[in-house]
């Protein structure tokens, strides 16, 4: 079925618990009346909902106040995301992460998933706009190697 959403409320090692949200189809009569979809309740999609929420100052810092909490309980619980951890710590977004470092977030989510062989330049910029040292951020990519079962 189109237009199926899944809405996370709760990630912990072992879970990811939330909500699959589906189409509402509205007969009368056995006729089709209307579908109401995620994407008329919503705008169009998180990424477009996220960005108009940033764009009001108060949720805006409220946004960024829980994603501290979320990063800091990341870093704790979580070894395997590193680097989504000092972002969420910094209190960003990918988009905005992207934004400040001149990129898309695409490349943002990809170095959260996998970083390969991340460049020296880019982790040197990635602590620069995090606000941490070079170091912290080599330690996030080893913590997230070793728990994916790669070397360090």
């Amino acid at each position: 079925m189109t237009g199926v959403v899944f809405l996370p409320t709760h990630t912990s090692r072992d879970l990811t618990a939330g909500y699959v949200c589906y189409p509402v189809v509205v007969y009368h009569n056995e006729k089709v009346q209307s579908i109401v979809s995620q994407k008329s309740i919503t705008g169009a999609n998180v990424h477009e909902r996220m960005a108009r929420l940033e764009r009001n100052p108060a949720r805006a810092e409220a946004l960024a106040r829980a994603r501290k909490r979320l990063g800091a309980w990341m870093a704790d619980e979580m070894p395997d995301r590193g680097l989504a951890a000092l972002r969420m710590k910094a209190g960003m977004s990918q988009a905005k992460l992207a934004e400040l470092m001149g990129t898309q977030q695409s490349n943002i989510s990809r170095w959260e998933k996998s970083t390969g062989d991340m460049q020296l330049s880019t982790m040197q910029k990635l602590a620069q706009v995090l606000g941490v040292d070079t170091t912290d951020v080599l330690h996030a990519i080893e913590r997230h190697e070793r728990a994916q079962g790669a070397p360090a």
